[in-house]
């Protein structure tokens, strides 16, 4: 069995189960009872809502406390967190029955209280004593304790977190290690999830309770789906459960507001006032509460399920990180507009992000722009995975990252891969097609001089550094037509994770290409699409000169303006065609 978390009354403890009454236990590693001072607020605050003159069905609820089952028969529970709260309310019981009444019995691991925790002990006894005394003369017609003691055991209710029984006693103290760390182990949504269901909401509509906990555990489970999760949330926010989620876009619609608050007991506030207290107002809210969540959820499924809503949305809430802000104004548009204007809508937020500049001209010497350019060929990929019926990651190992399709270093070819580089060059034929296409008898010449020095070089068998970046550079400039200018180009730019980007560690095209299709084939999602597009030449296919056309190992000037025409082309339809993204 795992945790649970449920709501149980004072009643409860004190009367027991089938006449076993509960027991407490407090381990050792527990500091004493501390809470002497707060005794009286924890009276006043159930003086106070006595005199809000509750109805019968009306519930007053204390912060939780974690347990652990020692003996389900016996009912004995050690007490994880709550202790000074528990012992506070058997301290004020005691006051109100003496020893008349039944109630839950409290044990110390290490035998009674000392000297140090008695003290406390006895102030906060007297503190009672006092209070109750000060209360009759503010009020002498009222017996008061009998009407805090009606207040206690009809209304008072801990929200009760089990741990589950299997948990080690090391495990035990790490919990309340981290309680006191002020890394508190219960969350928002689990608290809020326990009022949502209390039973005393239900009575005996008991399927309607299973049913909408059975809708929340989908959620739950849901928003663990990497994919689902990520396309509504900013890679920054930070929540304790991804339901947590769910509820903080609640309270912000009702706060208008796009920004969470510093501490999430605002939203813990705010749900606790919805589902605690009348029961008839408590009933109302719950159902639409309820009603609110399962909405949200429901519209995020929509989204999920149509790749291009997901692709869009997530560009705009999680690459550009949009975030919170961005998301609740997605929902309310949705609400609002058919699914034509929502999805014309969404593509026009998108092209506000590609619009201002030029792509032509962008270069990824800028640091400005190479984020620029990093946001076309995002959009690029998103636009090819649409198309394909495929969501696109947002959150890929490491984050995006650009990767120059042909590199102009010679240095990146190892020196012990160099004969074979040049040798796979010779067997590509591509130097003998130039040669056959051109009529310029300079340009056949300087071609012929070129493949006898790499032959010469190769027959050799010995790598000579200033040869091979001569060879190299004639290469460029009479094959592949590249130079300084444009080797940085959004047209010699593909999308990769960066951490798959440093793995081909700056590898010739012919080695990256290799690479490339060899992850895509593993099911890398940082390796998207449109990337391997590029290394398998799909849009250089119908575009490029003969020359190139079957040259798999070969990025040339010609298949990256055919890969630029494609990019534009793509955008242009995206956003309509005659436009363009200046």
């Amino acid at each position: 069995m795992g945790s649970q978390l449920t709501l149980k009354n004072i009643n409860e403890l004190c009367v027991g189960e089938n006449g076993v009454l509960y027991d407490f236990y407090i381990p050792s590693y527990q500091r004493g009872y501390r809470w002497a001072d707060q005794v009286t607020k924890l009276l006043n605050d159930l003086l106070e809502f006595y005199n809000s003159s509750p109805s019968k069905d009306a519930i007053y609820c204390l912060q939780p406390i974690i347990v652990k089952c020692r003996d389900s028969v016996k009912k004995s529970y050690e007490i994880i967190d709550g202790q000074q709260r528990l012992t506070t309310i058997w301290l004020i019981l005691e006051y109100l029955f003496r020893d008349d009444y039944s109630r839950f019995s409290l044990s110390y691991e290490r035998g009674e209280a000392n000297s140090i925790d008695k003290h406390h002990i006895d102030l906060a006894k007297e503190s009672i004593k006092e209070w109750f005394i000060q209360q009759q003369k503010n009020n002498p017609s009222v017996r008061m304790t009998s009407e805090i003691e009606r207040i206690l055991t009809t209304y008072v209710t801990l929200i009760w977190y089990e741990l589950s029984p299997e948990i080690a006693p090391e495990e035990c103290r790490r919990i309340f290690r981290n309680i006191n760390a002020g890394k508190i182990p219960l969350t928002v949504s689990e608290i809020t999830k326990a009022m949502l269901l209390n039973e005393k909401l239900y009575g005996n509509a008991k399927g309607e309770q299973l049913y909408r906990a059975s809708v929340w555990d989908e959620m739950a489970h849901t928003l663990e789906n990497k994919a689902f999760w990520e396309f509504i949330s900013e890679d920054k926010i930070f929540v304790p459960t991804r339901a947590d989620y769910i509820l903080s876009l609640e309270w912000c619609t009702k706060n208008k507001t796009n920004k969470l608050p510093e501490h999430t007991g605002e939203i813990f506030n705010y749900f606790e006032g919805l589902l605690i207290g009348d029961i008839d107002s408590s009933k109302i809210n719950a159902e639409n509460t309820f009603a609110v969540l399962r909405e949200y959820f429901r519209i995020f499924q929509d989204w999920y399920v149509d790749p291009e809503y997901c692709n869009y949305i997530g560009y705009l809430v999680r690459y550009k990180a949009r975030g919170l802000e961005k998301l609740i104004e997605i929902i309310n548009l949705y609400k609002k507009i058919s699914h034509s204007e929502f999805l014309a809508w969404l593509k026009n937020e998108i092209k506000r992000t590609v619009s201002s500049f030029n792509i032509e001209e962008l270069s990824f010497t800028e640091s400005k722009e190479k984020q620029q350019m990093q946001d076309v060929l995002v959009l690029f990929s998103i636009v090819t995975a649409n198309k394909l019926g495929k969501r696109f990651d947002f959150k890929p190992s490491g984050g995006w990252s650009l990767e120059h399709i042909f590199a102009q270093r010679s240095e990146i070819i190892k020196p012990n891969e160099r004969i074979l580089w040049l040798q796979k060059y010779l067997d590509s034929n591509v130097i003998e097609a130039a040669r056959r296409q051109t009529d310029d008898v300079d340009y056949r010449d300087k071609l012929n001089s070129l493949e006898d020095e790499i032959k010469a070089y190769i027959t050799e068998n010995k790598v000579v550094e200033d040869t091979f970046k001569l060879l190299f550079s004639k290469i460029g400039d009479l094959i592949e037509h590249y130079n300084i200018s444009n080797i940085h180009s959004i047209s010699n730019l593909a999308l990769l994770g960066k951490d798959d980007n440093s793995s081909l560690s700056n590898a010739p095209f012919y080695e990256k290409r290799g690479k490339i299709i060899s992850m895509s084939r593993l099911g890398k999602n940082s390796i998207p699409q449109s990337t391997v597009n590029v290394f398998q030449k799909v849009y250089s296919s119908s575009n490029n000169s003969s020359v190139y056309r079957g040259n798999l190992d070969i990025w040339s000037k010609q298949d990256s303006e055919a890969y630029f025409k494609s990019i534009e082309f793509e955008l242009n339809e995206f956003w309509g065609a005659g436009e363009n993204n200046e």
